[in-house]
């Protein structure tokens, strides 16, 4: 494990970035429409907002803002400012950027200014989990990153023991292993980005992240006061 660590510590950006050519965006004056397609195609939470090209990313769409703000009705409204990072920056002091900023995406840009890529804070989380679980050879690790005092960030593999000791619900553990698969049952299939499900009207479900098979991020709000 102190190796895995150090070898985190060491790494710079660059080695875990998502490239430019992956990525997925849209021109800042696109429609809404185009944007939820894209949504929907891509099963990504955020998407940078280019101005002619990609090497010029002005802003950033959170999916679940367009949940909350429904009279913006614009992506240049709906964007939020951008944040760039340099290709040679460590990863460690980038999530430290992270957490100080209380942002979760920044933009990669080479020594002429050129857009690299993106990278988020799920791809340094994943770094690393990965090398938990390599020293560890676990196969799952459940995911949980806490927003808020009422809200938190699940991925769809956790457990619903865990998330019944957690969030002090009564879910079945016979019926279901993770929550991806408790949500599957509710909806009766793999639902869109940012569809909500409620639980004893003490939880709200928000899906994040999901692709054609499956549910792969939750956002779960608690209403104030429930949780023990």
């Amino acid at each position: 494990m102190l190796v895995g660590l150090f070898r985190f510590k060491e790494a710079e950006i660059k080695e875990i970035y998502v490239p430019r050519v992956k990525i997925t965006a849209i021109e800042e004056n696109k429609d809404l429409e185009e944007l939820k397609q894209i949504i929907i195609d891509s099963g990504y939470s955020r998407i940078p907002v280019y101005r002619g090209s990609i090497d010029e990313i002005v802003g950033i769409i959170y999916v679940k803002d367009l949940l909350l703000y429904p009279e913006k009705k614009t992506i240049k409204e709906l964007m939020r400012p951008v944040w760039f990072v340099t290709e040679n920056m460590k990863v460690q002091a980038l999530l430290n950027q992270f957490k100080q900023k209380k942002l979760q995406i920044a933009v990669v840009v080479d020594e002429y200014g050129g857009t690299s890529g993106i990278i988020s804070l799920e791809d340094i989380l994943e770094e690393i989990v990965g090398d938990i679980r390599d020293e560890y050879d676990k196969d799952e690790i459940p995911e949980l990153i806490k927003k808020d005092e009422n809200t938190y960030i699940i991925s769809g593999n956790f457990s619903v023991r865990q998330f019944n000791e957690d969030f002090s619900t009564e879910i079945s553990v016979e019926d279901y292993d993770n929550i991806a698969e408790f949500l599957l049952a509710y909806f009766n299939n793999v639902p869109a980005i940012g569809a909500t499900a409620k639980y004893d009207d003490k939880l709200e479900f928000t899906v994040l992240d999901a692709d054609e098979k499956s549910i792969k991020q939750i956002q779960v709000k608690i209403k104030p006061g429930e949780l023990s």
